[in-house]
């Protein structure tokens, strides 16, 4: 006949953050050590009879043996933190004033720890839980509750406050976060919102609308402008013509006579071929006699 199993130890566990501890052959009054950085849960019958703290403790009593009781153990690392990125998106919204339609979501990360074991083995209902088990069943509560605060945010909200109460958004994230995962046994010690996304359809349709917006108001603008320059213009005409009424308009002065010219001597001749000044009635030169 095999010896009775009279103490049993467990400590953190490296590949499960919950897992069962085999009691087969563990003799009555058994002691059992708890190490640092993991509590036990005794369970009898389906119910909690005890959670284990680090020290030592009797465990399968004459009692339960003698009552044929179902009893288990169940270990729990409670020093384990995990680190969860969580995002939703394709959530309705609506653009009241550009009367689109759109989608929007956040994304965050946020640290968890174990604040009850009990609660959240029953809520999780089995083991052995790996760490990554946990942050999957812990993510998937998150991602309700981040999903019904952006809901809520994208019906009360337009785009511009969205964008403008992300802090007031990522509080009321970590708020309900705080209340609703306690009560499955994790507890949330950080929370930041990375950030709150609209589908890019959106924002390019938003962004061409404010757009084609500014170009006819500068146009406006420039049209405006130009109005008041022609106004400024004929202003400055009419002004004119009022300060110069009823005055005379100025003389011109006389052009300078132009030089007389020289009178000709008609009395006179000269040879053509000689020079030689000779009467008017003369025919031929009296010097060369060149037919004049």
């Amino acid at each position: 006949m095999l010896e009775k199993i009279k103490s049993v130890s467990i400590g953190a566990s490296n590949d499960y953050v919950i897992w069962e501890v085999d009691l087969e052959g563990v003799a009555k009054d058994a002691t059992l050590t708890v190490n640092s950085g993991c509590i036990g849960l005794y369970i009898v019958d389906g119910m909690l009879k005890s959670i284990l703290v680090p020290g030592r403790a009797t465990i399968n009593s004459r009692e339960e043996v003698r009552g044929r009781s179902s009893i288990k153990l169940v270990a729990v690392n409670t020093e384990k933190t995990f680190d969860i990125l969580c995002g939703v998106g394709a959530i309705p919204f609506h653009d009241f004033d550009l009367e689109i339609d759109a989608q929007v979501g956040a994304f965050g990360d946020c640290r968890v720890s174990i604040s009850n074991a009990w609660a959240l083995y029953n809520s999780i209902g089995r083991a052995p839980l790996t760490a990554d088990d946990v942050a999957q069943y812990a993510k998937a509560k998150m991602l309700e509750i981040m999903k019904s605060v952006v809901a809520e945010a994208a019906g009360k909200f337009d785009y511009d406050e969205i964008i403008a109460k992300q802090s007031d958004i990522a509080a009321a994230i970590q708020k309900k976060f705080a209340k609703e995962l306690i009560n499955i046994g994790i507890e949330v010690t950080s929370f930041a919102l990375q950030g709150i996304r609209f589908n890019d359809e959106y924002i390019a349709e938003r962004e061409n609308h404010f757009k084609n917006e500014k170009a006819k108001k500068d146009a406006k603008a420039a049209a405006r402008e130009e109005e008041r320059r022609q106004q400024r213009e004929l202003d400055n005409v009419i002004a004119i013509a009022k300060a110069t009424a009823g005055m005379a308009a100025p003389v011109a002065p006389a052009a300078p006579a132009a030089p007389a010219a020289p009178a000709q001597d008609h009395s006179i001749q000269f040879c053509t071929k000689c020079g030689t000044k000779l009467p008017a009635s003369a025919k031929f030169c009296s010097g060369c006699g060149n037919k004049l």
